[in-house]
């Protein structure tokens, strides 16, 4: 594998993840501008259940696929996406059977305080629609078509918020608007899937091959749950110990924090086909410049944002969710440390190790359920950001210990630690700084990126080496020019 492919991928991923952030990060605006509180943390909590009803209908298929797909001939590819969608189609017409049974025992466990049927239905449809999408994408990426998983992305999310907006603004639909604009948006990308659709899909359904795809992506089950549950039970403890207020407040903290989250989707979107073919030597090149761009891309991302908050907020920020500011601060460090370690994780799939990481993820899950559960009645929702912030950090200490142990391959960590051990002062100190006025405040941030920069050249020599060779391409290709 050549980095330089890697990271034109991961270019596009990132540009991907950037525009699903984006388009996302534009819907909050004409979310908390037509929808109460209440409403935006009903969103919030609609988005953990489709999650987790994803994980289910697909019971691991996606993951079988992206292992099997990239080496498979064109006749078994037929075979893999047909046995997938059909099996899928039959998952879809057993859940609708589930759902119509247990709706009225469903509602008052997912929406505590809220009386509208319709969204049970809303939530069974969209989860297929999600879950038919995600097939989709995974074959773009199996297939290394970075640039039709750009475009589909770019259509999805596009029409999401054109969508949105004419429903919520223009046509006032509530809650059933953002659900509908949600379905149209997944029916136009799989539109524009045909193309793969027609290249590949046949009737050739294989109970051998389901066996297998089953045998490879069930084990994977619980660590996708216990990894759901890590990222958003608190969601679902605040709405049990507070009210959907609290919800709606801390989700739209936490949308703001978690940004970072897109960054390492993106790279693990490039990283993970590539991983399984990788020979070792190349593996451990390749491990250790890109541990060290995780950590400073993580750490310089959450820096802008974070200071975009902290220092602007009274200009843009409605004081509903004035409470969520701290939120955002708490929950931008906690995917510093939780990019960190998904990233290093992947060794354990690297060496068939899976099962280590449900183990890590349940440890991690467990405290985190624990301090929400004796933070939120103390302190609201910032005992939950806090929480979070708590079980990453017990999650990447887990990773760290165990990768020590398996010694799968050798694991250099202290260029990672000077910069976020740098970036901890630095961030530490700007707290000792409160500006008055719009430009103070700039000059403020504007100074803290270049001190950030600076002390990253001068703790990390992956830092300065890629610096270096990326002007050196840059001044290359000039003079070829």
């Amino acid at each position: 594998m050549k980095l330089r492919e890697l990271v034109q991928d991961t270019a596009l991923y990132g540009f991907s993840s950037a525009i699903t952030r984006a388009f996302m990060l534009m819907l909050i605006p004409i979310l908390i501008s037509t929808l109460s509180v209440d409403e935006f943390g009903v969103i919030s909590l609609f988005q953990f259940y489709v999650g987790i009803g994803i994980i289910l209908f697909l019971l691991g298929m996606d993951q079988a696929l992206i292992r099997d797909f990239p080496s498979a001939d064109n006749l078994l590819r037929q075979k893999l996406l047909s046995t997938s969608v059909i099996f899928l189609g039959s998952m879809a017409l057993l859940s609708s059977i589930l759902f119509l049974f247990l709706r009225n025992h469903l509602m008052p466990v997912l929406f505590k305080e809220l009386h509208n049927g319709n969204i049970l239905f809303w939530l069974w449809i969209i989860i297929i629609a999600e879950g038919a999408t995600l097939i989709q994408s995974v074959i773009f990426r199996a297939e290394q078509k970075s640039r039709l998983y750009f475009r589909n992305t770019l259509i999805k999310y596009g029409f999401l918020l054109i969508i949105s907006w004419i429903l919520l603004k223009v046509v006032h639909a509530g809650l059933n608007g953002v659900f509908l604009a949600y379905l149209v948006s997944n029916i136009l990308y799989t539109i524009f899937s045909i193309p793969v659709w027609k290249l590949y899909f046949r009737l050739r359904f294989s109970s051998t091959i389901l066996k297998k795809m089953l045998v490879y992506g069930l084990p994977l089950l619980p660590a996708g749950l216990l990894n759901l549950f890590l990222f958003f039970a608190d969601h679902y403890l605040i709405q049990q110990m507070m009210d959907l207020k609290a919800v709606g407040q801390y989700a739209f903290g936490y949308k703001f924090g978690a940004v970072l989250y897109y960054l390492i989707a993106a790279l693990n979107n490039a990283w993970y086909p590539r991983l399984f073919s990788m020979e070792k030597r190349i593996l451990e090149i390749n491990y250790h410049r890109l541990l060290v761009c995780v950590a400073w891309i993580s750490m310089a991302v959450f820096l802008i944002v974070d200071s975009i908050f902290r220092f602007f907020h009274p200009w843009f920020v409605p004081d509903a969710y004035i409470a969520s500011i701290p939120i955002i601060s708490l929950v931008g460090l906690a995917y510093i440390i939780h990019n960190i370690a998904s990233f290093a994780d992947s060794l354990f799939f690297y060496a068939k190790k899976v099962g280590y990481i449900s183990i890590m993820v349940g440890i991690g899950l467990i405290s985190n359920l624990s301090l929400n559960w004796i933070l939120i009645p103390r302190i609201g929702i910032m005992g939950a950001a806090l929480a979070t912030l708590a079980a990453f950090f017990i999650y990447l200490v887990l990773v760290l210990m165990i990768l020590k142990k398996l010694e799968i391959i050798p694991i250099h960590y202290g260029e990672t630690m000077k910069l976020l051990t740098g970036f901890s002062i630095l961030y530490g100190v700007s707290y000792l700084v409160t500006p008055e006025g719009f430009i103070a405040r700039l000059l403020v941030m504007v100074m803290m990126i270049f001190l950030f920069i600076t002390s990253s050249w001068m703790l990390s020599y992956t830092f300065r080496s890629t610096i270096q060779s990326a002007l050196g391409h840059i001044k290359k290709r000039r003079n070829s020019d």
